[in-house]
């Protein structure tokens, strides 16, 4: 009965050791709840950006525009003369576009303020080139990505 005791014991020690080295169980940490590495949240879609063009004697400024689908460009004729923004593949023409008011300058333009504005919503992406039809040596572009 000695001999059975002595391995009993040995077998207990033997257990006790193997549980608290290697531990038994589940863990109480609450720095992992998932069992993996916690991801941020996807962040929100963002809202279609849009552009301006100042239409100036006689360039575009800026000359390329980069929004996204669903933005819109607004061109807005800020020189002494008409002008006009048409869509070198036919989708828009904005019409001519009067210069401010009150000034001295050709077709009754170069006064203070701005003139005339258009405004195209983009629906798809891609690079639509326009022009000025009055000064067609007058060209922009406009980047629509995703």
């Amino acid at each position: 009965m000695v001999g059975s005791m002595k391995t009993f014991a040995t077998i207990l020690s033997t257990v006790i050791w193997v549980g608290a080295t290697f531990g038994c169980g589940s863990s109480s940490s609450s720095s992992n709840t998932g069992g993996g590495t916690p991801t941020a949240p996807s962040p929100p879609p963002s809202s279609p950006t849009s552009g301006s063009v100042s239409i100036q004697d006689f360039y575009y400024a800026p000359g390329t525009v980069s929004i996204t689908v669903g933005g819109n460009v607004t061109w807005t004729n800020n020189g002494p003369s008409i002008h006009m923004a048409v869509s070198d593949a036919g989708l828009w023409n904005s019409g001519t576009l009067a210069a401010p008011g009150g000034g001295g300058g050709p077709y009754g333009g170069g006064g203070s303020g701005s003139g005339g504005t258009f405004n195209w919503v983009f629906s798809q992406a891609g690079t639509y080139s326009y022009h000025c039809e009055i000064h067609p040596y007058i060209q922009g572009s406009i980047i629509v990505s995703q």
